[in-house]
């Protein structure tokens, strides 16, 4: 999958918290949903949600996207 390599490669080059890497992650859950695993995909974005918090905060457009995704998806699983 496209996502996990370039996602591997980004975390050698940057830190696992660096904003690109954060986007990498959003798109291999979306990714994975998409493709049936929703279970995978709600995990990572669990994960991910709360080291969005920390990093954007609490108003970011990318953690409100997180959390759409997860209301999204948690009813359809």
């Amino acid at each position: 999958m496209e996502y996990r390599r370039l996602l591997d490669e980004a975390t050698g080059r940057l830190n696992d918290r660096h904003p690109d890497v954060l986007d990498l992650r959003f798109g291999l859950a979306l990714t994975l949903a998409k493709a049936g695993q929703v279970t995978e995909a709600l995990s990572t974005w669990d994960e991910l949600l709360g080291v969005s918090v920390e990093v954007r905060g609490e108003r970011h457009e990318e953690t409100r996207k997180i959390r759409e995704q997860l209301a999204y998806w948690s009813a359809r699983e």
